[in-house]
């Protein structure tokens, strides 16, 4: 009797570890996407870290750079994660974000470059995405549509509904294939 109650013990115990495993924990993602709304086309690379809080919900933080030929910018984004749409490893989710732009390097220290054409930016609203979980610790994600608030003329121009400040976004330049780790 003695040793059934440790087989039972410690199977329940490995449970209660394996649920938490799975629903739970931090992660590093990285993705990777393009740009073209200057003359020269460029990569946007974005590593983030964040906590997955449970199946269903995740936030993070994440920092956009462009590759040599972009200009001198750096986008810096909060985000809060919901998958709405879940089955056996692929889930549908929304991202509620706001985005930030700070200038680096040459541009930051010229007077006057923050002109209606390229200064810094801010952005509220949704992204989409769609993640697929190859494993319990490693999955991929591609997301794209923005839907929300943008501050900046330089978004507002191809694939683009609204011409103001609140637009719907389905241009390359929100397009991005992502990896996440989840520890």
């Amino acid at each position: 009797m003695r040793n059934l109650a440790c087989v039972l013990m410690l199977l329940l115990l490995s449970f209660g570890s394996a649920l938490a495993q799975e629903k739970n924990g931090f992660y590093v993602d990285f993705l990777a996407g393009f740009s073209n709304e200057y003359p020269d086309h460029y990569a946007l690379l974005t590593p983030g870290i964040g906590y997955q809080l449970n199946e269903r919900w995740a936030a993070g933080f994440r920092t956009t750079f462009g590759t040599d030929n972009s200009p001198a910018i750096c986008i810096y984004t909060p985000y809060a994660r919901f998958t709405f749409l879940r089955t056996n490893r692929l889930g549908v989710y929304t991202e509620g974000m706001l985005s930030w732009a700070t200038l680096r390097g040459e541009l930051a220290d010229i007077p006057g470059v923050a002109t209606e054409d390229n200064r810094p930016y801010f952005e509220g609203g949704m992204n989409l995405g769609v993640r697929y979980d190859v494993s319990k610790h490693f999955g991929v994600f591609l997301q794209g549509l923005f839907l929300g608030y943008s501050h900046t003329e330089f978004t507002h121009k191809g694939a683009v509904v609204g011409n103001g400040r609140f637009v719907l976004d389905a241009n390359w330049r929100r397009a991005a294939l992502g990896v996440r780790v989840t520890f």
